[in-house]
């Protein structure tokens, strides 16, 4: 994202900024080289040197009433070891050159506490004016804080897929153990239309013929309906433990002298 943003700052850059970057550009001042728009943490900088530690901040007339959170974002950077120097968008327009010396002046003066990556950046540069060969890689690999944290990151999204795979597994099997379970109540109460099994109805439970290894088993409650000759039979399908278990209920009249 911030990447991004500095492409963007790069490509819509002000006339001041056109301007500066001019004279900074390709070690124009004191060999020093300049990025613009330089990522330093979570802040993009207008122009960089790291290997002299210096930051520069152009800033337009609407800075003035940012003024408390420059002050903050000038000691957040020193804190990275960076020095801020700060001019208004007009006076690079109309004293470019007085801008220039104060630059100049900056980076010629040493940086009083240098971090050893820009100590190895300005030895670098002294390699480069004496031209004793390229610069030595300042890259690294990551901090133990960085492994750990992508690890938390990487554990924590492991967690989240396994629960939502664990609950779309366990929806799957209800709806697996609930069509099992009305398919077999549908058999049960055609069953009892057949012959005289309707007479003799009662309550009772007991297992489905041919399930008797299965965990499903049924439960029925019979009584009259309010209608004439009819009866009411409540059967209630149950799978699981016995008391923990699921289970779904099915109501059907059937006439009680067919």
């Amino acid at each position: 994202m911030l990447c991004k943003r500095a492409r963007r700052l790069r490509r819509d850059e002000t006339e001041a900024e056109r301007k500066l970057w001019g004279r900074l550009r390709a070690r124009q001042m004191e060999d020093a080289k300049f990025r613009r728009q330089h990522l330093i943490g979570c802040f993009i900088t207008d122009f960089c040197c790291p290997e002299h530690g210096l930051v520069i901040e152009l800033d337009g007339g609407q800075h003035a009433m940012q003024e408390k959170s420059d002050r903050a974002r000038s000691a957040l950077l020193a804190k990275q070891g960076y020095r801020v120097l700060r001019f208004w968008d007009h006076e690079v327009m109309e004293n470019i050159e007085v801008v220039l010396e104060q630059i100049a002046r900056a980076l010629r003066v040493p940086h009083p506490d240098p971090l050893p990556g820009r100590a190895r950046e300005e030895g670098n540069a002294r390699k480069r004016k004496k031209g004793e060969g390229k610069p030595v890689s300042d890259e690294r690999g990551f901090t133990l804080l960085e492994v750990v944290v992508a690890l938390a990151i990487l554990s924590g999204t492991l967690v989240s897929l396994l629960v939502l795979h664990h609950r779309n597994l366990v929806l799957f099997q209800r709806a697996t153990s609930l069509t099992q379970a009305t398919f077999l109540a549908q058999e049960y109460l055609a069953g009892l239309t057949q012959g005289d099994k309707v007479s003799g109805l009662a309550n009772a439970e007991g297992t489905f013929p041919g399930q008797e290894n299965s965990p499903y088993r049924w439960q029925q409650e019979v009584e009259p309906a309010s209608a004439d000759g009819l009866l009411r039979i409540r059967l209630k399908v149950l799978w699981g433990e016995e008391r923990q278990g699921e289970f779904v209920e099915f109501i059907s009249y059937v006439a009680e002298n067919p």
